[in-house]
């Protein structure tokens, strides 16, 4: 196991020692699969528990998405947000773990802490000056995408709890972490970020699974923020979808999978479409694809001529950007953003 993961691992471990010691004690491929999906139930059935309490709940997925577990966009600050945007080779790996991560950091906090420290973590740390109201108001933008729809997207701050932030960031660790740092025979996986580089709320429209399987996915990636720390400053918030596809149990084919976006305003009208793939087929070539003129269904297309570990695909006023970690390999990271062009 590389150091990246050995770090990761020693996260989960702090932030879930019960579970992990579970999971150390399997002695089988199958035995970690049917304890994960244990696990996956549970913190699902903690967030439901905590959205309740607040008022909340999670929006059903589209008929177009075939996925086992949803969950909500995660907070970029700088730097790591500008590391993320333009990584390449193994910086890509590297920057996506550190971005898992903090879902490990969130989860360790426990309930109690506050939304000061919670909002500290929540960020990745990178800004001191993090006042309480900030933190409560990033939070609440973070339960856009995984309680609000979009007619009640802005609550008041104060009815976010951090039980819920520490429940979907739980649900995020036990659905995209463990397989990374645990299964002794590493499923081929693809592990995506997908940056919300614009104002406009970034939608899941559907997913197409060629191989494998969409174990994870965001339905709905919130637009970019700003707001006023209690210097007076000005700090931009943008925020991210994590996306987890796996090769199915005994299946000798790895994973292949597309995804079609689409980008919305405030008043729900779709202003474009765009779709991403990923490719890690175990024997042969990671690939990766995107597109403004494929769907789901069709962005194999684009996956059949691409080796490279870069992508790009502009359309009037949107352009997006994608980058994997490697051709090879059998578990494979991509971070892609979509933004405005200037």
């Amino acid at each position: 196991m590389n150091s990246d993961l050995v770090h990761l691992k020693a996260l989960f471990s702090k932030a879930y020692p019960a579970e992990a010691a579970a999971l150390s004690r399997c002695k089988s491929e199958e035995e970690l699969y049917q304890l994960r999906e244990i696990f996956l139930s549970k913190a699902k059935a903690a967030l439901n528990s905590a959205l309740v309490q607040d008022g909340l709940s999670l929006p059903a997925l589209k008929k177009g998405i075939d996925s086992e577990n949803s969950q909500g966009s995660q907070v970029l600050l700088e730097p790591l947000l500008s590391k993320l945007t333009n990584a390449s080779g193994d910086k890509v790996k590297t920057y996506v773990q550190t971005a898992l991560s903090n879902f490990n950091n969130v989860a360790d906090l426990g309930d109690n802490d506050g939304a000061l420290k919670l909002s500290f973590t929540l960020l990745g740390g990178f800004s001191a000056s993090i006042g309480l109201e900030m933190g409560r108001q990033v939070a609440t933008q973070l339960l856009r995408s995984t309680a609000m729809s979009f007619s009640t997207t802005f609550i008041a701050a104060s009815a976010v709890s951090s039980a819920v932030i520490v429940a979907a960031a739980t649900f995020v660790v036990f659905s995209v972490v463990i397989p990374l740092v645990y299964f002794i025979l590493k499923p081929a996986q693809c592990v995506m970020l997908l940056i919300n580089n614009t104002s406009k709320i970034i939608s899941l429209e559907s997913t197409h699974n060629f191989h494998g399987k969409t174990d994870t996915v965001t339905p709905l990636i919130a637009g970019a923020t700003k707001y006023e720390d209690d210097d007076g400053d000005i700090t931009r918030a943008n925020f991210s979808g994590v996306f987890n596809s796996l090769k199915r149990s005994g299946a000798l084919i790895g994973v292949e999978t597309g995804y079609n976006f689409n980008i919305i305003d405030r008043e729900e009208q779709i202003i474009d479409s765009f779709s991403l793939g990923v490719s890690n087929p175990l024997n042969g070539n990671n690939k990766q694809a995107v597109s403004f003129n494929r769907t789901a269904e069709n962005i194999d297309g684009e996956l059949t001529s691409s080796l490279s570990s870069t992508a790009k695909s502009e359309r009037s006023d949107y352009e997006i950007t994608m980058s994997m970690n490697s051709t090879s390999g059998g578990q494979s990271y991509y971070v892609a953003t979509i933004s405005k062009v200037k």
